[in-house]
C-alpha cells in the first residue's frame, strides 16, 4: 500500500505521527521526504492512503539561505500576501480538484532535493499538520480538506521543538523552537506571525538564549474537557498551577537535555534575565499610599515568567500523558557508566 504511492525503493521513515482521534496516520519517508496521510480504516474497511506531500522534496529558489518566491497573480481569492483564502464562498470542487492535478505534476517534472523531515506536529482538533525539515523549511497541511495550507518563510536555525498550541480558542496556534533557543509563534489560520507574540519573542531573555543545551522539545498540557479559554488565565490559572493542576492555555514547557523551562506565551519576559533570583538578607522597603514604610519581600516580586529548572539530567523525552501529569524520562550519566566494561588501560603516575 505504503510501496505503490513512492518512487524506487522505500528505505523507511524519517517520523511517524498518529492523529488525536487515532483515525490517520501521518508518515514522513526518509529517503524522498514524502509525507503520506494514511487512513488507519476500521474493521469494515481496509486502510489507504489519502494523499502523498512532496512539497520537502521541491526545489525552490534561495538566496543566502531565504527562500524566495515569486508573487502570484491577484485573483477573487487571493489576499493581499498572494495566498488563496480557503473560505466555502469562493471554493469550488472542480478548480480545488485541477489544482491538485497540476500541483502533482509541477512536483513530478520539478527538480527535487535531498532532505529529511525532522519534526512534524498536529494540533488537538486533528484539523492542522506541521512538518519542518533540516533545510529549515516548514510547511502547514489542512488535514480536514488534506491538501496544502502554507509554507512558513525558511527561519535563521534548523527546528528542534514544534507544537501546536493546547487552546481551545486558537487551536492552530503553532510553536516553534529553534536550534539557537530562540522562538516562534506563528498563527496557522491567518497565515501570520501574531502581533501579540512578538513582545516575547523579539526579548527572550539572555540567560534563556545563551543556554549550553538547545531546546530538544516543547509541550503543552492538554486541555480537558469542556473547559473555557478563560479558566485558564488570570489568578485562577495561578492558584491552579500553585496546587499542582493543569497550566494555563498558552504555556509552553520547553526543554533540554539538562533544563525545563516553562513560558507564559501571552506575557513579556522582563524581570532580570526572565529567571527568578532569590538573594538572602535583602529586602526591599517601599511607601505604601499612607505614607507608612512596609517592606516586602523581593522573591514575590520577581517575573513569574521562565521559570527554569535543572532537577533532571540528561533528558531523554517530556510529554503530558494527561491533564495536569507530565512525565520525564532521564538517564543518568553514573547508570551508564556503571554498566562500561573494566578500563583496558590504566596508566601509573609515578612509577619508574
Amino acid at each position: 500500500m505504503v510501496q505503490s504511492q513512492l518512487p524506487g525503493t522505500s528505505s523507511g521513515a524519517s517520523s511517524l505521527l498518529f492523529t488525536p482521534d487515532s483515525s490517520k496516520l501521518v508518515l514522513a519517508t526518509s529517503a524522498s521526504a514524502t509525507v503520506l496521510i494514511i487512513d488507519l480504516g476500521s474493521a469494515e474497511r481496509p486502510p489507504r492512503v489519502l494523499r502523498k506531500f512532496e512539497q520537502h522534496s521541491i526545489r525552490e529558489g534561495t538566496v543566502n539561505g531565504r527562500v524566495v518566491r515569486g508573487k502570484r497573480h491577484a485573483g477573487p481569492s487571493a489576499n493581499a500576501d498572494g495566498d488563496v483564502d480557503m473560505t466555502e464562498e469562493h471554493a469550488d470542487p472542480a478548480s480545488s480538484s485541477d489544482s491538485e492535478s497540476e500541483s502533482d505534476s509541477d512536483v513530478e517534472s520539478s527538480k527535487r532535493v535531498h532532505t529529511t523531515i525532522t519534526r512534524m506536529a498536529v494540533s488537538a482538533d486533528g484539523q492542522w499538520l506541521a512538518t519542518a525539515d533540516d533545510r529549515r523549511r516548514t510547511h502547514v497541511f489542512n488535514l480536514d480538506a488534506v491538501q496544502h495550507h502554507s509554507a512558513l518563510p525558511t527561519l535563521a536555525a534548523p527546528v528542534h521543538a514544534l507544537a501546536f498550541a493546547a487552546d481551545p480558542a486558537a487551536p492552530g496556534m503553532l510553536v516553534l523552537g529553534l536550534a539557537d533557543n530562540a522562538l516562534e509563534v506563528y498563527d496557522v489560520e491567518a497565515r501570520t506571525f501574531p502581533r501579540w507574540a512578538r513582545a516575547l519573542v523579539h526579548a527572550l531573555p539572555q540567560r534563556f538564549v545563551r543556554l549550553h543545551d538547545p531546546v530538544l522539545g516543547v509541550a503543552f498540557d492538554a486541555a480537558r474537557e469542556g473547559q473555557d479559554a478563560s479558566d485558564a488565565t488570570g489568578e485562577a490559572a495561578e492558584g491552579a498551577e500553585a496546587e499542582g493542576r493543569q497550566l494555563p492555555a498558552r504555556t509552553a514547557l520547553f526543554w533540554g537535555a539538562t533544563w525545563l523551562c516553562k513560558v507564559n506565551l501571552a506575557e513579556r519576559a522582563g524581570g532580570a534575565g526572565g529567571f527568578e533570583k532569590r538573594r538572602r538578607g535583602k529586602r526591599k522597603a517601599g511607601a505604601n499610599a499612607n505614607g507608612r514604610v512596609e517592606v516586602g519581600d523581593p522573591a514575590s516580586e520577581q517575573q513569574r515568567n521562565f521559570k527554569l529548572i535543572t532537577h533532571y539530567r540528561p533528558l531523554l523525552f517530556v510529554d503530558f500523558v494527561a491533564p495536569g501529569e507530565l512525565v520525564v524520562v532521564e538517564r543518568p550519566l553514573v547508570d551508564v557508566l556503571a554498566k562500561l566494561p573494566p578500563a583496558y588501560f590504566k596508566p601509573k603516575y609515578g612509577a619508574s
